[in-house]
């Protein structure tokens, strides 16, 4: 990438991840919230997901619960869903939130979790984030969104969160062609429900991302990679 696009680059994603005060920050939708979203396990079930979150400022802070943050592309709008999972296995939550109108930049969200003292004890490289859109939150995402525990002005990495026993690699097309092993990520905390991560230099990304999670399974003496889509939206 030369030195001019990579400017252009730096210009676009500091302009786009403006964070919109907290006074504004958006509830869960009410259809949602009036039935059983988050869970607390006692006894870890075995996880199942491949793609787990895709964040900013993954790393060794504390969380804040109560708040998370959610980067919406410019000219979007209607429902935003949210999964939360604890890398021990032990926290889900699953939420929608309503976005009301064109909203673009970073904008705060409540989580009105009765599990707030526990949850402050996870790092935000223990408590991953997935939000993304589509159809319905049942249905498989068109499209995902950055999410951060903290207010990050201009991030320099996308960390995709991922569930894979088997080696992974990160490959498709964002302002340029692109080919990333997902590393195992190293913490105190079991790696239940995700030990990967797939870290992306954010000047390597545009607006449009189509983006492909490559898993490699062997089967006796074959191997085979069997693909997750991740079209990534800034």
């Amino acid at each position: 990438m030369n030195r001019r696009i990579l400017k252009a680059t730096v210009a676009l994603l500091g302009s786009v991840w403006l964070v919109v005060p907290a006074r504004a920050q958006l509830l869960p939708a009410q259809d949602v919230i009036a039935e059983p979203w988050e869970v607390w396990y006692t006894n870890v079930p075995v996880s199942g997901g491949v793609r787990v979150g895709v964040m900013t400022g993954s790393g060794h802070s504390n969380v804040n619960p109560e708040r998370f943050y959610v980067r919406l592309p410019e000219g979007d709008e209607g429902r935003v869903c949210v999964e939360i999972s604890s890398r021990d296995g032990r926290y889900e939550a699953e939420l929608a939130y309503d976005v009301p109108g064109p909203v673009s930049g970073v904008k705060p969200f409540t989580l009105p979790t009765a599990h707030r003292d526990k949850l402050s004890s996870y790092t935000a490289g223990d408590l991953s984030i997935l939000a993304f859109r589509g159809a319905s939150c049942d249905e498989e995402p068109q499209s995902f969104l950055v999410a951060a525990w903290s207010q990050v002005a201009v991030p320099d990495t996308v960390h995709i969160v991922i569930n894979s026993p088997d080696p992974a690699l990160l490959v498709g097309r964002g302002a340029e062609s692109l080919s990333i092993a997902c590393e195992v990520s190293a913490s105190k905390v079991p790696s239940k429900a995700f030990n990967r991560e797939c870290r992306v230099p954010v000047a390597l990304l545009a607006g449009e991302n189509a983006l492909v999670i490559q898993q490699r399974t062997r089967v006796g003496r074959r191997v085979r990679i069997v693909p997750y889509q991740l079209p990534l939206r800034l």
